[in-house]
């Protein structure tokens, strides 16, 4: 196979679109958007730590939405403040 050209296999959806093997944070991963985020990576397989200021979404979320092959994980919190300083390699809340 010539330089810089795929294997028809590693192009099927099944691996195209696979995550297993990634983790991600989704804020405000119970609803809207940040909702359909979350379902495309666990059902792709991604371990997807979700936050949200409302536990009750939270566990409505985890309850309806933990299926496939991958696994959300509810995190109670509010991040509106949080911030990291480039300039002095911190964070701030």
């Amino acid at each position: 196979m010539a330089p810089g050209k795929s294997n028809t296999e590693d192009l099927k959806s099944n691996k195209l679109f696979d995550v297993s093997h990634v983790t991600a944070l989704v804020t405000g991963g119970g609803t809207g958007i940040g909702l359909m985020i979350t379902q495309a990576l666990v059902a792709n397989g991604a371990k997807v730590y979700i936050t949200s200021r409302r536990e009750e979404v939270l566990k409505k979320t985890e309850e309806e939405h933990n299926q496939g092959s991958g696994q959300i994980i509810p995190l109670q919190g509010d991040i509106r403040y949080a911030f990291y300083s480039m300039t002095s390699r911190r964070y701030f809340v």
